[in-house]
């Protein structure tokens, strides 16, 4: 058994009637310590009812810390839907930027190739028409050589 300073006794109840109280507000007083509070055992000791005191504090910092770690975690859940929900509608907000601008590059993708079409037919046209005489041009440019001497070469004198 343990012997505590009358002094002490009296902090302890004090800090249990303050502690119990303010959680009881709160609401996060099991109902072992509810009971406790509402309906105080006789006890014949003093320390007893410490005893029974320091119990439902114990008690009551569990509980509290249990609502503290439950609160954290929905408002964890809560931000992360609020981020999936914006992030969702920023992607949508995009894809529907980009139609509308993709549609504007996709009707100068069909003008381009239309004048590059247009361009390759002419090319083709005269290379039908022109494309025998310049094949004579280069066949005799190949087979007639005609020798000269560059200007920068001395010519012997003879």
């Amino acid at each position: 058994m343990v012997f505590l300073p009358e002094y002490l006794l009296l902090e302890l109840a004090k800090s249990h009637t303050n502690t119990c109280s303010s959680l009881h507000k709160t609401r996060l007083v099991s109902k072992r310590c509810s009971t406790l509070s509402a309906r105080p055992r006789r006890s014949s000791s003093k320390v007893g009812s410490v005893i029974e005191s320091m119990f439902c504090i114990h008690t009551n910092r569990f509980t509290a810390r249990e609502y503290r770690t439950k609160r954290v975690k929905d408002a964890r859940s809560e931000a992360q839907k609020e981020i999936d929900e914006y992030r969702n509608k920023k992607e949508e907000e995009f894809k529907q930027f980009s139609t509308q601008h993709t549609s504007g590059n996709e009707q100068a993708e069909k003008d381009a190739s239309k004048d590059t079409d247009e361009k390759l037919k002419e090319i083709k046209s005269i290379g039908d028409k022109e494309g025998s005489t310049v094949v004579e041009n280069l066949l005799r440019a190949v087979t007639d050589v005609k020798p000269q001497v560059p200007d920068r070469v001395e010519q012997p004198v003879a």
